[in-house]
């Protein structure tokens, strides 16, 4: 009797540990926000009727806007900050609105402009996307106090970006 249960155990123990290291193995290990594309569509000087970035300093050069589009294929909602554009060990960032430069709910696509740095290497336009939540006072309120007493940690921001652009 002693010996089947000690054989159950074990085949038991075998069994959960070969379905952790098989969750393990399978789940990915990407960085959070490389499943949303950002993708180049093309250059223009003229930016009327669409989201235009501009650089938070004044005496950046520029040659022109880059035209992006990024599309969310998440079933989350998130609140988007344009930047930075950045390239090599440098990046320049873009000034932005305190509540986010726009929204891009599940399944959404968003058109946007970002001045084309005056540089002759690759660079790549980043993109924080900031998971957006509908708490009520007493959730929002129930969330902060689990917070500071260290039992909940807020999410932390994705980041997707552009492929390299040459130009």
């Amino acid at each position: 009797m002693k010996r089947k249960k000690l054989i159950a155990g074990c085949l038991a123990f075998a069994i959960l540990g070969g379905m952790a290291v098989w969750l393990l193995a399978s789940s990915p290990s990407k960085r959070r926000g490389s499943e949303i594309p950002v993708t180049l569509l093309g250059y223009t000087n003229d930016v009327t009727r669409m989201l235009a970035a501009s650089y938070a300093t004044t005496n950046v050069a520029h040659t022109g806007f880059a035209v992006f589009s990024v599309h969310n294929p998440t079933r989350r909602d998130f609140f988007c900050y344009i930047g930075p554009v950045f390239f090599r060990d440098e990046s320049i960032q873009l000034r932005h609105a305190q509540s986010g430069d726009f929204d891009l709910p599940p399944g959404a696509t968003v058109t946007f402009a970002v001045p084309v740095p005056d540089t002759r290497e690759p660079w790549r336009c980043g993109l924080v996307l900031c998971h957006k939540r509908q708490y009520s006072r007493l959730q929002f309120a129930l969330v902060r106090f689990a917070e500071r007493c260290g039992l909940h940690r807020s999410e932390r921001s994705w980041f997707a970006a552009s492929p390299e652009i040459v130009r």
